[in-house]
């Protein structure tokens, strides 16, 4: 184990990715094309003598700019790997907080779709995607892989494609704070699109353009960042958006950030240029995290005021049983169910002197003691609603004897009620099953029950007077 420890080893950063390593004259690695990545870790066996050997290097060419900026590091096998932890622990930090936070927003973003919080839900998984590209990004840009893989060329593809791609879902959730430049933003989508297109394709077809198009996504950036801030803080003057303050802030730290990792780049690319970049985006993610944070609360107590809003508008306020419109809205589902249905109609009897002999509040007592008559009655095999002042509908489905044996608890529950009442309680009953109808639709059976009820109400008042 400890031999393996000290085991030569070198590490070999490169632009120009043609060339030979040689141990004691013996060629024992050959790089020939950029498939084969900018970084290479591997052993040496023994020798006296290392020599690197760039091919193709012109005097004066760009190759020959490259290959001056090499960097190489020889050492054992021990040491080379804890620099390179050492030197590139903050992208494991970076992408560990990237994935968590990544994963988080799309379980968010689906949960709310769940939920329905309307476009919002799209905004969150944007957010997500974005902070997961970062993440894959900061890990394959550093050169903390090495530890594990030595596939260096698949690795700076990845690279190149999360990067290229880092920007399509970033501006997806700018949409949403800038819904009216929806057509510019994605006007700048599509140029993105084309650029991670031709990259693969210059990595499919072994072309020499990645410089070419490494330039043309940097300039691209720069037209977006500048584009963003100018509509932005033109919008924000105006005050009608005031989400759009933190995600400003973020853009203005992502452009500080932005241009000094490509001035450091082009002036010197073998500098960690990458470290000042995620700087940038880590800020950038927190902000926009803050963002979408804020308006998911905002949306969760606008869904919430909907709620109450929705159940007030079905809900008699007296008594808390449905109201007409709950019972209109149930009608509606029971016509495009073939399950058989019953009507029970209840007509308080009375209310009217009650409330002129006893006062108003005696009569809304009466009110709800029915209500509480039917609730009981009807328990949780059906559903109860004050349709009128003084007019309730019970409904039910399954079978007729059920719906009698309802009206039959109705009845007994009235008379409890009315034995130990201060003012008479009682109520005429009407019902009518779908089956014993020879249109059986929800209005059809509603007036068999109600005519049924008017003529036990007719009943009830010839027994009184007799």
């Amino acid at each position: 184990m400890d031999a393996a420890r000290d085991e030569p080893t070198i590490l070999l950063r490169s632009a120009w990715q043609k060339y030979q390593v040689l141990v004691d004259g013996n060629v024992v690695y050959t790089a020939s094309s950029e498939r084969n990545g900018a970084f290479h870790l591997f052993r040496l066996p023994p020798g006296q003598e290392l020599t690197v050997r760039f091919l193709d290097c012109a005097p004066g060419s760009d190759a020959e700019s490259a290959v001056l900026q090499s960097q190489v590091y020889f050492g054992s096998r021990s040491g080379i790997q804890w620099m390179i932890l050492r030197e590139n622990l903050y992208a494991v930090l970076f992408s560990g907080f990237a994935l968590v936070l990544g994963i988080a927003c799309l379980l968010a973003a689906y949960c709310m779709q769940r939920q329905h919080f309307g476009n919002l839900y799209g905004s969150v998984c944007s957010l997500g995607a974005y902070i997961l590209l970062a993440g894959v990004w900061v890990l394959t840009d550093s050169k903390i892989l090495l530890l594990v893989s030595q596939k260096a060329g698949l690795v700076g593809l990845i690279s190149y494609l999360s990067f290229y791609a880092l920007h399509l879902p970033l501006l997806q959730f700018t949409i949403g704070v800038l819904p009216e430049k929806r057509r510019m933003l994605e006007i700048l989508q599509a140029f993105y699109s084309g650029l991670l297109l031709l990259l693969m394709a210059n990595f499919i077809l072994s072309l020499p353009y990645l410089n070419v198009l490494v330039m043309a996504e940097h300039l691209l950036m720069t037209v977006t960042i500048a584009l963003i801030l100018h509509h932005g803080f033109r919008e924000m003057r105006r005050g009608k958006n005031k989400a759009l303050g933190r995600v400003m802030a973020g853009y203005v730290l992502f452009a500080v950030c932005s241009i000094l990792a490509i001035t450091i780049y082009y002036l010197d690319s073998s500098l960690p240029y990458s470290p000042v970049y995620m700087l940038g985006i880590f800020g950038f993610i927190l902000l926009l995290a803050e963002t979408a944070g804020q308006r998911v609360l905002e949306q969760i107590n606008e869904n919430a005021n909907m709620a109450v809003y929705a159940k007030l508008a079905y809900r008699d306020v007296l008594t808390g049983l449905g109201n007409r419109a709950a019972f209109v809205r149930e009608t509606q589902e029971t016509k495009q169910s073939a399950a058989p249905f019953g009507y029970i109609m209840v007509d308080v009897n009375d209310l009217k002197k009650v409330n002129d002999t006893l006062g108003h509040p005696k009569g809304d007592a009466l009110i709800n003691r029915v209500a509480q008559c039917l609730q009981r009655a009807a328990a949780e095999k059906g559903n109860c609603y004050r349709i009128g002042g003084d007019e309730f509908v019970v409904s039910l489905n399954g079978s007729r004897e059920a719906l009698l044996a309802c009206a039959d608890r109705i009845r007994e529950e009235i008379a409890a009620a009315d034995a130990g009442s201060e003012f008479p309680v009682s109520a005429a009953l009407g019902l009518a099953w779908s089956e014993d109808q020879p249109d059986p639709i929800p209005a059809q059976v509603f007036r068999q029950a109600d005519d049924a009820m008017y003529a036990d109400k007719k009943r009830m008042k010839a027994s009184r007077e007799a």
